[in-house]
């Protein structure tokens, strides 16, 4: 231990007990060799039912779907505090996701935080450009020679 870090390095390991890894449509084969570890060493993996068959190949110990409502998702996480669990998002878990929801009652020092590219930080597909419009509302395309959208096909 220095006097630039008061913390001895083992004490964070110890605290945290609950991994957040987003997972995307392309199911395991996309994650990282650290996201695939905590989904095989966790305890219990909570996730939604489509999360959780994407990760099934991986989880090695209980897999439980969100119940309805949701409102009390975070209480059984919770509940397992101590024990080593693994919840599965969407993409980025804190983009719209399940990882705000439980950061608001769990201290970040307890996390291991694992994303997944999500639509707002992957690079943009067509499906993703901005559409291009005159000032009218004509399509980029009617404007004059010489005059271009930078997102359109035409330059």
């Amino acid at each position: 231990m220095s006097c630039v870090d008061p913390i001895p390095p083992q004490s964070a390991a110890l605290r945290r007990w609950l991994s957040i890894v987003g997972i995307g449509e392309d199911g395991i084969d996309a994650l990282s060799p650290v996201a695939r570890g905590l989904i095989e060493d966790a305890e219990i993996v909570f996730g939604g039912k489509r999360h959780l068959a994407l990760a099934a190949a991986l989880i090695r110990g209980a897999a439980r779907p969100w119940r309805s409502p949701f409102d009390r998702a975070v209480d059984e996480v919770q509940a397992q505090r101590g024990r080593q669990i693994c919840v599965l998002a969407s993409g980025d878990p804190f983009v719209y996701g399940v990882g705000a929801v439980l950061m608001r009652q769990i201290d970040p020092a307890e996390t291991l935080v694992v994303p997944a590219p999500s639509a707002f930080n992957s690079p943009p597909g067509p499906f993703l450009r901005p559409v291009c419009r005159t000032a009218r509302g004509a399509p980029a395309d009617c404007l004059p020679s010489g005059s271009s959208c930078p997102y359109s096909d035409r330059r």
